[in-house]
């Protein structure tokens, strides 16, 4: 049974996954991920070498595993070892068949449905904890969750890394090269300006159905602010999730110069026409607004919530680093 007891030392809200830590073959292991969507349990080789046993010691098998990177994985055997859970004197002791794969991961183990089975526990991602029965009492495995978005953090940072670099590949000035040349499309009667793009090589037939569908759903882009009514607080609110004791910070003010401010005012008068935004007599935090030079030579304004992010949780799917500056306008 969980009790509010079991939430202690857990930042909410959260989305962490349960990495716990665990005694295999007598050497511990502290990024062992527990996984209900795994049908197999999987030691990653880098953790075997750490633990310091032999290839030779594996057994071959025929099966193959997919989900790594959406394709299929060969692995390079099976071996059994005991696996120690939990803390004396509710220590379980259990023998696991563990397929051992070549491929690099931030986890040194994945425990999937096969330990689930044999050491009968039950599972809770809101309380990241394990539970179990032995000798007629409960024994409580609780999961690290700075190990946990620690290791989310690395998967996150290697794919952001591979993604640079097939984009350098493509294209000097590291953004990807279009599959194909886009032609526009005016799909205002009214107003020539307002066009879309679509693929220079599609069929006649096909690019004529798909012009005809965009002219006659036109009234669902917004070519401006004003297209853009927003939501009713009724139906949808977003509020942040402030830390408790958290002080809020007043950001000192920022000069700019004057065709900076004209930009600023420019974009501040289009978001309080808008209703996007109004005026707030007695802040308790303020956020310097931060300009970017766009590639058309343009400014998009964007605002430094840097502060603001250190007094919330921190978020489970980190992004760049970039995305700290929120951008205020479409495109």
């Amino acid at each position: 049974m969980w009790t509010e007891d079991d939430e202690k030392g857990i930042l909410y809200p959260h989305e962490d996954a349960l990495v716990i830590k665990a005694k295999v073959a007598g050497t511990e292991l502290q990024r062992i991920l527990v996984d209900t969507g795994s049908s197999v349990d999987i030691l990653f080789k880098s953790a075997l070498n750490d633990m310091g046993i032999s290839d030779l010691k594996l057994e071959r098998t025929n099966t193959s595993l997919k989900g790594f990177g959406g394709g299929r994985l060969t692995p390079m055997g099976v071996i059994e070892l005991p696996i120690t859970v939990g803390t004396k004197p509710f220590e379980r002791t259990m023998m696991l068949d563990f397929v051992v794969v070549e491929e690099r991961n931030p986890y040194q183990m994945i425990l999937g449905r096969p330990f689930m089975r044999i050491s009968q526990c039950v599972m809770s991602t809101h309380y990241l904890a394990l539970k179990y029965r032995i000798n007629g009492v409960v024994g409580v495995v609780k999961g690290d969750q700075r190990m946990a978005r620690s290791c989310y953090a690395t998967a996150a940072k290697e794919t952001l890394q591979v993604t640079s670099l097939d984009s350098r590949g493509d294209s000097k000035n590291g953004r990807q090269e279009l599959v194909e040349k886009l032609n526009e499309v005016v799909v205002s009667r009214n107003d020539p300006s307002r066009v879309v793009k679509v693929g220079s090589e599609l069929g006649e037939a096909i690019k004529g159905e798909l012009v005809k569908c965009l002219r006659s759903h036109a009234d669902i882009f917004a070519w401006s602010h004003e297209d853009m009514p927003g939501i009713d607080r009724g139906v949808a609110c977003h509020k942040l999730a402030i830390k408790k004791g958290a002080r809020p910070v007043r950001q000192k003010r920022r000069c700019f110069n004057q065709e900076m401010y004209e930009a600023i005012n420019t974009e501040v008068e289009k978001l309080l026409k808008a209703g996007f935004i109004r005026e707030a007599r007695y802040p308790e935090w303020i956020s310097n607004v931060v300009l970017v030079k766009k590639a058309n030579g343009k400014w998009r304004m964007c605002v430094d919530f840097t502060d603001l992010n250190k007094a919330c949780p921190k978020d489970s799917f980190p992004l760049p680093k970039i995305d700290q500056l929120v951008d205020s306008t479409a495109g």
